[in-house]
């Protein structure tokens, strides 16, 4: 079976809207905005995030997103068919997590059980999935669904990624001395970390074309190295094995892919290792650009969102920048993409890497090839 992306939605501070949303990102706008809500509560020092202007819940962000991408779709009445809900998150943790009572803890922590009543209101029968393999958790997320609807298991998949900034994740990145203090820039000379991101994106991926599709999963790949907990393998043996083994399943070879949207956290390691990776893939690397020097580091919602980059990028024949600023680029990294710019893209692919060794690669085709 063929597995199509037949609607996206987001909800994110660059925009509610995918029409907002993909503006800004094509545009190369930025909206890095200083937290020090945890300073007094937490000890926690200010730090720079794409952040929303006011604090949010991690349930109205999956609800506006998740209703954003089944109106794109044209899923307007409640839909019979057996669906399959994919949920991807790093910790599903808000801001304030600790000030709730024990039982709110733990539901907080689990499965989310405000899905349900959402997803149940456009769909009768479905089964919730919960992926959580850190920064991989999204893309994780929509290998699994690509895999169900390819052997017939479903007709329709929805995916959803989300998290919201809390002061476990900000601590925990701190403490690995990986969080930028001005905004991340990857892969130039002079980056000094990650900034992360909050938001919710959600696909709808289904084994039928219709007039509405973006674009075609045709193959992905996962794999792990067991190098370390949390520092990447210099190397790039997973991301390499993972995307060689997208590219086999996708029955391409890797000089058809034209465009390819990297993890690109902006750490001094984890910049190096993509790059190695890239160059052991490809006899000529094609155009690079990392979207969380815009977006940040939306953590297990990440792979969805960049997923909906790339189909967006496919359909609209446009390269998204990567942000670098007055900074310059790594010397082995000549194919960056520094400002939009329109390209013809066949065959593009979406990377995302997470804690202890995961890493997921995409294969997005264009529907005209």
């Amino acid at each position: 079976m063929r597995v199509f992306i037949n609607g996206i939605g987001v909800s994110s501070p660059l925009g509610m809207s995918i029409k907002q949303f993909s503006s800004n990102i094509f545009s190369g706008e930025l909206f890095w905005k200083l937290i020090n809500k945890y300073k007094t509560t937490y000890n926690i020092p200010s730090f720079t995030a794409c952040g929303f202007t006011e604090t949010t819940s991690l349930e109205s962000i999956v609800k506006q997103a998740f209703f954003n991408a089944c109106i794109d779709a044209k899923i307007i009445k409640r839909n019979e068919d057996k669906t399959l809900i994919c949920f991807a998150t790093s910790n599903g943790l808000e801001d304030n997590i600790f000030k709730s009572e024990d039982s709110k803890l733990i539901d907080a922590m689990s499965c989310h059980t405000f899905l349900i009543p959402t997803v149940s209101s456009k769909f009768k029968k479905f089964k919730i999935t919960c992926f959580n393999t850190a920064c991989a958790s999204g893309g994780d997320a929509i290998s699994y669904a690509y895999r169900e609807l390819k052997y017939n298991h479903y007709k329709q998949a929805i995916v959803i990624g989300a998290d919201t900034l809390s002061p476990i994740t900000a601590s925990g990145f701190m403490s690995l001395g990986a969080m930028s203090l001005k905004g991340c820039k990857p892969f130039t000379t002079n980056r000094d970390g990650m900034s992360l991101g909050e938001g919710a994106a959600c696909i709808v991926l289904s084994s039928q074309y219709t007039s509405n599709s973006y674009s075609e999963i045709i193959g992905v790949g996962q794999a792990n190295d067991h190098y370390h907990i949390t520092a990447p393998n210099p190397d790039g043996t997973a991301l390499f094995t993972a995307m060689n083994n997208a590219i086999r399943e996708a029955n391409i070879k890797p000089s058809q892919i034209n465009y390819v949207n990297a993890h690109g956290t902006g750490t001094k390691l984890n910049d190096v290792m993509e790059l190695n990776a890239l160059h052991k893939v490809f006899k000529d690397i094609p155009s690079v650009s990392s979207s969380k020097g815009q977006i940040g580091h939306t953590l297990g919602g990440a792979g969805v969102f960049e997923a909906i980059i790339v189909a967006l990028a496919i359909q609209r024949h446009r390269l998204p920048p990567n942000i670098v600023g007055q900074n310059k680029l790594l010397e082995n990294a000549p194919f960056i993409v520094t400002t939009s710019k329109t390209s013809n893209i066949k065959f593009a692919i979406s990377n995302s890497i997470g804690f202890g060794g995961n890493a997921v690669s995409i294969v997005i085709k264009d529907l005209e090839k």
